[in-house]
């Protein structure tokens, strides 16, 4: 079965367009998020971007390879990969707090034992997650996790440091509170914030009277117990302490009060991960069960339960993970750890009874976790947080098919938690009896535009929510108060709650060179990887076909890898980098003699062209004169534009948008003979005439007659409909008319290209984070693809165009920014290792056939490297 892929699974969550925000969360004046009180205590929906590595919104780093293995034949690697990761672990940390990675080659690998990280900046790391990637095999019939990220001991309180909070009641989502005594607290201070539970707490409740099972079995009452909040202190002013997160329960002192116990933490690690890599849990299919006479399955249970787990932790992370046939699934997070990232993972087909306490792949008993965009398949409760956990916690564009429970807060009081864009049956709710007394399971939690079936009960003392829910609204097991529900089954705006939180947090965002500088970093870091995967391949790097590299000998993406190393080389520097360059720039020589495509500007021009530039090599020159001849042959007076297809008996004379782009080796070569200089004024002429609409928007193809230049039909090949706007040919046009207007400073063209692109930022369907769908009009927006590459060519043209712009210049310039912003998040920039070794994810070659949908594209990185190097310079 082959399985549906990451992002198109995640953007069928939210299929139906967003209403205006809800009551509770507003939009101020100044574009920030307000939070009214939802009762007269003061109580506020919890701001959930502190969860995650770094505390939210910090990209997961890269450790550089320290030591790389190889699979052997056969045997149990367990010890020679632990003895990797302890070389690894001896080494100093660095000053961004890492070690090194272990790399695990392609292959198979056998562990029977448990795989260890217990120091910081350790990572292990594989060479992909696929079929053919770097598979590890958890063999053996011992219960135990595969890899565990843990310190040697908890957090460790000082009790006798510990002070009082004063004040009657601290509402939900605070952040600021009285002590009765602050001379011994300070900013910086590692404290826990206790929520105290007394026993006149869990009467209010009813927890100390919950009603046997409906089976007769007893139910255990609950006894008085207290939240612990794991915060940093961020400021002092005379008793009045400020932490860095809000709390997830009211302090109350009629129901215990609170208190500030300072702690250290010297035996947690942090900045330790394990990430791509597909890991595999051997079981004996042999043992079978019948589920309720449905049907039979797997349910050995002497296996591995996660892939990962994490305790006494912070600032870890998993990601870009298969876990497949886990008695669980994915990861386990602690009690002990905190600031944890789990993204890009998958959950499938775990084997275990389908009962009690199985099949929880993505499990959260730590507090300020993320779990982002994870699919589960055959889960029992696939997002699900432990009992008594003080939150907040975060479920983010989340998936989970054939379920055999809800994703929920589990049992007994946990706080705190979102589920945002997660398609799963959700419940919070009063499980009263179940599990022997789980009781009211989670208070505080938010449910925000989700999908599937959801249920939302009010506990005492507390609240829940949800927000544009999309599916079947049920009531819940036991007859309870309903929480608070607004826009049932139509989704609000914003469209994700923890991302609108993010943008909104306090502070300036990083500056823009060092977003650029890091990206540039990780690129050249990706790019080593890319070599040394192709190192004796023929053709050149195109995109991904499957499970495998996609390479290309003779289309018209092959100019596009040349062309991105010699972009590297002018970022660094690094002579590795030109003579890779030309090496592969040689690749495509033969090319110079074609003359059955348009596409030999795109071939040429990137790879010779740049290398011609930065390096003077008059060989380079000869070829890029001897293309442009090829490509002038394909000109007709008639018509006035270069043919870009030959496709006899199905159309006469194509012209399409892309075209525009390949005018840049024709005006570059009228220097030398200035014919080129009108053939290329021609066809710009032609296609703002006839592909170019009113409104800015193009049309993908138009067909001339050959022999009249009369139009015969306008149509697409690529977008949604004939009379749609396909991304990428209006990221072309963009860039063809800019390009146009800096050779010739014609002011039609420079009209045209901000016509162009002020199409693209008005549009009522360009997504909040600036990269496009695939098409404008795309019919099931927003569940449809993305497309990273025209949002890197729209990126570098309007670095350009900026400069063309007088007083709008700072308008495109920010435009571009905000889009290379984006392209530079973990959302679409792959990390070292991964994606085969392409920059961008995320990428549409061509939707309507099927073709690299939601997958790198060779094109988005040659043009993401540009925007990068474009922005650098603007800078300087």
């Amino acid at each position: 079965m082959k399985l549906p892929s990451l992002l198109s699974v995640f953007s069928a969550i939210a299929a139906v367009a967003c209403s205006a925000a809800p009551a509770l969360v507003n939009a101020r004046p100044d574009g920030r998020l307000g939070y009214a009180p939802y009762n007269a205590a003061g109580d506020t929906i919890l701001d959930f971007s502190h969860c995650g590595y770094g505390g939210g919104g910090v990209p997961l780093p890269d450790a550089f390879e320290q030591v790389r293995l190889r699979p052997a034949e056969s045997g149990d690697d367990t010890a020679r990969i632990q003895a990797a990761l302890d070389d690894v672990a001896r080494l100093p940390l660095g000053p961004d707090g890492l070690r090194g990675a272990v790399i695990l080659e392609r292959g198979v690998y056998r562990v029977e034992g448990t795989l260890r990280i217990g120091a910081s900046g350790v990572v292990l790391r594989g060479e992909g997650q696929g079929e053919n990637d770097t598979r590890v095999i958890a063999s053996g019939t011992k219960q135990r996790v595969l890899v565990e990220i843990a310190g040697a001991a908890p957090a460790e309180r000082d009790v006798r440091r510990a002070v009082r909070i004063t004040d009657a009641y601290v509402p939900v989502g605070a952040r600021s509170f009285t002590v009765a005594d602050a001379s011994g607290l300070k900013a910086g201070a590692t404290v826990f914030v206790d929520r105290i539970g007394n026993a006149a707490w869990i009467a209010e409740l009813g927890m100390d009277r919950i009603p046997p099972d409906a089976d007769g079995t007893p139910s255990t009452p609950w006894s008085p117990f207290t939240l612990a909040f794991d915060r940093v202190i961020t400021a002092v002013d005379g008793n009045r302490v400020t932490v860095d997160a809000p709390l997830a329960c009211s302090i109350d002192e009629r129901w215990g009060g609170g208190q500030v116990v300072p702690y250290t933490d010297a035996a947690r690690i942090t900045n330790s991960g394990v990430e791509n890599l597909r890991a595999v849990s051997a079981f004996d299919p042999a043992v079978q069960e019948s589920y309720r006479g449905r049907f039979n399955y797997a349910a050995d249970e002497a296996h591995a339960l996660h892939a990962v787990s994490f305790n006494h932790a912070k600032n870890c992370w998993a990601r870009n993970l298969t876990a497949l046939h886990f008695y669980h699934g994915v990861s386990k997070v602690h009690p002990g750890a905190k600031w944890i990232t789990v993204q890009d993972s998958r959950s499938l087909a775990p084997v275990s009874r389908i009962t009690g306490g199985r099949r929880y792949p993505f499990d959260l008993s730590g507090q300020l976790s993320l779990v982002l965009r994870c699919y589960s398949e055959d889960a029992r409760h696939a997002f699900v947080v432990g009992s008594r956990v003080p939150g907040p916690n975060a479920f983010v564009f989340g998936v989970s098919r054939n379920e055999f429970g809800h994703s929920e807060p589990h049992h007994r009081w946990s706080t705190g938690g979102l589920y945002d864009n997660v398609e799963s049956d959700i419940a919070f709710q009063d499980r009263s009896s179940m599990g022997s007394g789980h009781g009211w399971s989670g208070a505080n939690y938010v449910a925000w535009n989700t999908r599937g079936a959801l249920t939302v009960q009010q506990p005492p003392t507390a609240q829940n929510f949800s927000f544009g829910h999309v599916g079947e609204r049920r009531p819940g097991a036991f007859p309870r108060p309903q929480g608070h529900w607004e826009s049932l089954g139509q989704p609000v705006a914003p469209r994700s709650l923890y991302f609108a939180q993010l943008r909104n947090r306090p502070g300036p965002p990083a500056p823009l060179a060092q977003v650029i500088d890091g990206a540039l970093q990780q690129a050249t870091r990706q790019y080593e990887f890319m070599l040394r995967e192709i190192e004796g391949q023929p053709g050149l790097p195109r995109s991904v076909d499957g499970s495998a590299r996609k390479m290309s000998e003779r289309d018209w993406t092959i100019g596009f890898f040349p062309g991105a190393l010699w972009y590297l080389f002018e970022a660094t520097g690094d002579v590795r980098w030109r003579d890779a360059a030309q090496r592969y720039t040689a690749r495509t020589e033969s090319f110079q003699h074609n003359r059955g495509t348009h596409d030999v500007g795109f071939v040429l021009y990137c790879g010779y062209g740049n290398g011609l530039r930065l390096t003077g090599d008059d060989t380079y020159r000869r070829v890029l004169l001897t293309g442009a001849a090829s490509l002038a042959t394909r000109f007709s007076p008639v018509v006035g534009a270069i043919k870009s297809w030959d496709r006899p008996g199905r159309w006469d004379f194509p012209v399409i948008i892309d075209n525009m782009m390949n005018l840049e080796l024709l005006l570059w070569a009228a220097q030398t003979d200035p014919r080129y200089r009108e053939i290329a004024l021609k066809h710009a002429d032609s296609t703002l005439r006839e592909i170019i609409r009113p409104d800015g928007s193009q049309f993908h193809v138009v067909e001339f007659d050959s022999a009249t230049g009369q139009v015969k039909q306008k149509f697409t090949h690529q977008g949604a409909a004939d009379d749609s706007t396909w991304s990428r040919g209006q990221a072309w046009a963009i860039y063809g008319y800019t390009m146009m207007y800096r050779f010739t400073r014609e002011p039609r063209y420079l009209q045209q290209a901000r016509a162009c692109a002020d199409y693209v930022l008005n549009h009522p369907n360009l997504p909040e984070d600036m990269v496009p769908y695939w098409d404008f009009n795309a019919p099931q927006i927003p569940a449809t693809a993305r497309d990273s590459s025209a949002a890197a060519v729209m990126a570098s043209a309007l670095y350009e165009l900026a400069d063309y712009s007088g007083p709008d210049s700072a308008r495109y310039a920010a435009w571009a920014e905000a889009i290379l912003r984006s392209l530079t998040s973990p959302a679409y920039l792959a990390p070292v290792g991964s994606n085969y070794g392409f920059l961008l994810a995320h990428g549409t070659g061509s939707y309507r056939s099927h073709l690299e949908v939601d997958a790198p594209l060779i094109y988005g990185d040659y043009y993401f490297l540009e925007a990068l190097i474009r922005a650098r310079a603007r800078l300087k």
